[in-house]
């Protein structure tokens, strides 16, 4: 449901869904007709992550594969013929507000040296947790060439000059800043659909967003407009 509204009200930003979740391969049809242009699913899943990025690719739809702090970047490795793009969580999956975990740099180092001057050398490599303009940086010295930024950038007087300060910083030492997606939570949705005012009461739960959509928080989540 949250795809389906963002569709509608935000129809110009593209939509990537991170299945943060055991079996997403039982969701990704339902996120395919809600409206998802790319879907991200972790290498740690229970199933057939070969099969669960087919599934995808089949809907014409973009793949991504995340892996958690912990896990080696040689788990990627494997699935990189059917990937779109990569992504390393910086933080524990959960919830928004964490700090960035530097022990994850080297796990970006090895896998972007890992795929140079092969066919693979220009994936989207990705990062998402504790992005900042420290972090960012020291994500990009490490090979990441895109950035998944919620807390920063919410919390920030003004988006826009925070965006392009970011941008200013990274080109002065030769990197291009390209800022994949901005974690839109569930309350900036429904108050652009009109399902909740301006200055009314939050959603009950403001840590879901669009780039972290769990069907099994979204079947608890009781505002009037999930149920739809």
């Amino acid at each position: 449901d949250i795809v389906r509204v963002a569709k509608r009200v935000c129809p110009g930003l593209k939509r990537n869904v991170h299945l943060m979740m055991t079996n997403p391969d039982l969701y990704i049809d339902a996120f395919a007709e809600a409206g998802a242009q790319t879907i991200q699913i972790h290498v740690e899943a229970d199933c057939d992550i070969a099969a669960a990025l087919k599934q995808i690719k089949s809907r014409g739809i973009e793949t991504g594969l995340v892996l958690r702090p912990q896990t080696a970047p040689t788990a990627a490795l494997p699935y990189l013929e059917l990937c779109d793009e990569v992504l390393f969580m910086t933080v524990n999956p959960g919830y928004g507000g964490q700090k960035f975990m530097p022990e994850v740099l080297p796990h970006i180092q090895e896998f972007t040296q890992s795929i140079k001057s092969t066919r693979f050398e220009n994936l989207t490599v990705m990062v998402d947790g504790g992005i900042n303009a420290q972090t960012a940086l020291n994500a990009a010295q490490a090979g990441a060439n895109a950035f998944v930024a919620g807390s920063f950038l919410f919390k920030a007087e003004d988006m826009k000059r925070t965006i392009a300060s970011l941008r200013h910083s990274l080109r002065e030492r030769g990197i291009c800043l390209h800022i994949s997606g901005i974690k839109l939570p569930i309350e900036r949705v429904l108050q652009r659909a009109g399902e909740l005012p301006e200055n009314g009461a939050s959603a009950p739960d403001p840590l879901l967003h669009l780039y972290r959509t769990d069907a099994e928080a979204l079947a608890a989540f009781q505002h009037p407009a999930m149920q739809r």
